[in-house]
């Protein structure tokens, strides 16, 4: 069955179809899985259906029944381990098998939403469970929450759960270090997954994906309703679609995607918020000067006619490097910088191209030589008065791993380290006042329907349906995560592109680190431990401004938005690519070409066009 061109899903889904006038309507599939019958009674089982079946003798041992390694109807879920925390935040760890309840004679329903913390449809769903809790008899019902995952892709830490507790209403908030969970069955899903689990047999009696909060009074419903017991949510009536497409729990992400919000803090630096930091910024933004050929500067790959982004493959300095250059526009609305997080501040991240040989080729002693004699005044006003240097010439080509900085004293070498440090603080403040003007979607998220064409909201609601804003929501559209999605290499090697994996060693071994003494408020390195999930992962990068960028995926492979929504819909590179690295993650969907090319009109509207709040007129 095809729900909305999402292959693979299954009877037991709600499904979505187009009216004769192109408006959609919203239905619920029939509940043919859980329908066809009910599992079958063994010797510590009531048989469910028939109500006048005796209680049997009970197991004491209570055994988990055997699973089959794959989560489907009537199938046994599989004893796993969970780490959790109840309602009132209390340590509640337990085995599925704490579950198991055979010698009960009612039915006794437990419900798993499965997400992760970067899922923002599982957020909603997660705070939407009151909504329709409440009417069912007391303990037939159980909610847990089960995140897999973190922005690192790792398994949640206890710190991560409390975080979701805050806005989560469900009994229970869990996660757990069984990798099978990631591939909940034979066909990739989006997020929230949910397993519906009959507490007397532990069998699966529902699956779905997406669903929003009105779906589960009906399933559970029915449920009831087929175990022989009256159904709590008889008179449930769903609420009205919002513009006739969406339900509630997808009208809430939408207002999300409302422009809205301020950059993040930067305790790293404290001249982040420095107007006077922020001219002085904007003036070496645009100094082509500091580059060894005179003629790149950070605007050459940030050009502000461009949304402060590039239209080329793969940006272009002294030489071309292997990706393409992110917009910077929405750059101080996050702490980790590059595709690959390998800068933890905007600061840090403002330094890498000046030293880089394929950017802009120069040195730190070079550039503090330039500051010195162009812009001492406006350094002097920001940071006070500047250090005594050495001479211009000694300080030319000097940075570490050249005889020009051994040549150096120790102390010189830290007063030149510490300008340039300062010239990156300063670049990063001038970033920080970049912003972008609101697009359709704003007006649209805000209630104004008309701002979208109905192509447009067509494809609004494929995005939401194909379960594209589990990584793409919020104002900037983005997750702030790393994901594998095999996107063709830009290496100029044609080798594959190993992404997060390799930028811990940049991180870790980096001297201008937050960790560093060069921060402004020192503060350990938060590294994940099983790095091996990150092989091939990058940075999820807002979708403001796609609609104007020449070249899309970190590699700047893909020259459309037809090209990009193609690659999504194939789920990447193949296995057989030679140039494919890491795995896939299980919750990026296939979808039919139907869906793909719907979401192309509404991909357009995306646009980000940029404010320089500084330029002069």
């Amino acid at each position: 069955m095809t729900f909305f061109g999402v292959r693979g899903d299954r009877a037991a889904r709600a499904a979505r179809a187009a009216s004769a006038n192109g408006v959609f309507a919203s239905t619920l599939a029939l509940l043919a899985a859980i329908a066809a019958g009910a599992p079958a009674c063994s010797s510590t089982h009531l048989d469910p259906v028939s109500a006048d079946a005796a209680v049997p003798a009970c197991d004491s041992t209570r055994t988990h029944p055997p699973d089959v390694g794959t989560f489907s109807i009537d199938a046994a879920l599989p004893d796993v381990a969970f780490t959790a925390l109840a309602a009132d935040s209390a340590r509640a760890d337990f085995t599925l098998h704490e579950r198991y309840l055979p010698c009960r004679t009612e039915p006794k329903f437990l419900v798993l939403r499965i997400g992760a913390t970067w899922c923002e449809p599982c957020r909603i769903a997660a705070a939407s469970t009151s909504k329709w809790r409440g009417l069912e008899p007391a303990g037939s019902v159980e909610v847990i929450d089960v995140l897999l995952a973190n922005a690192e892709q790792q398994v949640p830490t206890a710190a991560d759960l409390a975080a979701w507790r805050v806005h989560s209403d469900a009994d229970v908030v869990a996660s757990t270090a069984e990798r099978r969970w990631f591939a909940l069955d034979t066909a990739p899903n989006h997020m929230p997954y949910t397993v519906i689990v009959e507490k007397r047999s532990m069998h699966v009696v529902g699956l779905g994906h997406g669903w929003g909060w009105q779906e589960y009074p009906q399933r559970l419903g029915a449920l009831f309703a087929r175990y022989k017991k009256p159904n709590p949510w008889s008179s449930f009536v769903p609420p009205a679609l919002h513009d006739g497409l969406f339900d509630e729990s997808e009208w809430a992400v939408i207002e999300g995607m409302a422009w809205h919000g301020e950059p993040v803090d930067e305790p790293s630096n404290r001249v982040a918020t420095s107007p006077q930091a922020a001219e002085l910024g904007r003036r070496l933004f645009f100094d082509e000067t500091f580059s060894s050929n005179g003629a790149v500067s950070c605007a050459s790959c940030h050009a502000p006619e461009k949304n402060f982004g590039d239209d080329r493959p793969q940006s272009l300095g002294l030489a071309k490097v292997d990706r393409h250059a992110p917009n910077v526009a929405l750059a101080s609305y996050k702490h980790a910088q590059f595709w690959d997080g390998r800068a933890d501040s905007l600061w840090m991240q403002a330094l890498g191209p000046l030293e880089n040989a394929k950017e802009m080729g120069s040195s730190r002693g070079t550039v503090v030589g330039r500051v010195a004699a162009s812009y001492r005044a406006a350094y002097e006003a920001v940071f006070g008065t500047m250090p005594a240097l050495s001479t211009d010439a000694r300080l030319v080509n000097a940075m570490p791993g050249t005889v020009a900085w051994d040549a150096l004293a120790t102390d010189e070498k830290r007063t030149v380290t510490g300008i340039f440090v300062n010239i990156g603080k300063s670049i990063a403040a001038y970033e920080r006042t970049l912003r972008v003007r609101e697009n359709a979607l704003d007006r649209y998220a805000r209630g104004d329907v008309t701002a979208l064409t109905d192509p447009e909201r067509k494809g609004l609601a494929g995005f939401l349906h194909a379960g594209c804003t589990q990584c793409h929501a919020g104002p900037r559209l983005t997750d702030d995560a790393y994901h594998v999605l095999r996107f063709p290499t830009g290496r100029q090697d044609g080798l594959a592109d190993r992404g997060r994996i390799d930028a811990f060693a940049l991180l870790e071994g980096s001297e201008f680190n937050g960790a560093g003494v060069w921060s402004d408020s020192p503060m350990a390195l938060a590294l994940p431990a099983d790095r091996d999930r990150l092989l091939g992962a990058f940075k999820t990068p807002t979708l403001r401004g796609i609609a104007s960028r020449g070249q899309f995926g970190h590699g700047g492979t893909l020259a459309t938005i037809e090209d990009v929504a193609k690659h999504y819909s194939e789920r990447g590179l193949k296995d057989s690519d030679a140039k494919a690295v890491g795995t896939v993650d299980a919750w990026v969907p296939e979808f039919d070409t139907g869906l793909r090319d719907s979401l192309v009109p509404f991909l357009k509207v995306l646009k980000g066009d940029s404010v320089d709040s500084l330029a002069p007129p």
